[in-house]
């Protein structure tokens, strides 16, 4: 157990350092994600290619390894290593990871330095924002750990933006509201908002009975 959640948090980077096997990705994100990249380079030759005769292809070939390692590559990282070294996901999406990925394989790498006892982690994820409030997902991190038990201060030491306190507080209450109507625990509501985990595929028109005239 961790007095705080930035101790928590250094303490996981270093057991990731220490288990270099457990950060190479499963070939599900890896084959993904090789086909985005070599997807990504036929396009910008296509736009090279036809670059002297129209600008057609220029605007979709102007992306960057952001629409490659987009928001759904980080969730699965961050599923995907928040059971690996059972922790919660925030706690993973504070951590610095760089992804490295080819042809041959497919791994995260994580930057990490410690000072004495001042970790010095989140290079690119820094802890406060230029107001000197703390970034939303550490708050996360800190009210995760501290549900599964990892947090023993429950005290959380740091300011978050009063728009962004604002805003949870005003969620909060419309769902406190929605139980109270539904005549529901808050824990029943949240259940009901869950989506399946598995879907099945369907065309717009599979309700249509014209195709079947």
């Amino acid at each position: 157990m961790h007095n705080s959640v930035v101790e928590g948090i250094d303490a996981l980077a270093v057991t990731m350092l220490k288990n270099p096997d457990k950060l190479i990705m499963p070939d599900r994100i890896k084959d993904i994600t090789v086909t985005k990249i070599k997807l990504g380079e036929r396009l910008f030759s296509l736009a090279k290619q036809t670059g002297h005769k129209h600008a057609g292809w220029i605007d979709l070939a102007g992306g960057s390894y952001g629409d490659i390692y987009d928001n759904l590559f980080w969730y699965d990282t961050f599923v995907t290593l928040s059971e690996r070294f059972d922790v919660p996901m925030s706690w993973v999406a504070c951590i610095d990871i760089f992804p490295v990925v080819g042809s041959l394989g497919g791994q995260w790498t994580v930057l990490h330095e410690s000072e004495g006892k001042v970790p010095k982690m989140f290079k690119n994820f820094n802890i406060f924002d230029k107001e000197g409030n703390c970034r939303e997902m550490i708050y996360a991190a800190h009210l995760d750990g501290v549900e599964r038990g990892l947090i023993s201060n429950e005290h959380f030491p740091f300011d978050r933006p009063d728009v962004v306190k604002e805003w949870t507080n005003e969620a909060n209450n419309h769902l406190e509201t929605m139980a109270e109507v539904l005549d529901k625990s808050v824990e029943e509501v949240l259940d009901s908002l869950k989506k399946p985990t598995e879907h099945e595929l369907y065309t717009p028109y599979e309700d249509d009975d014209s195709l079947n005239k």
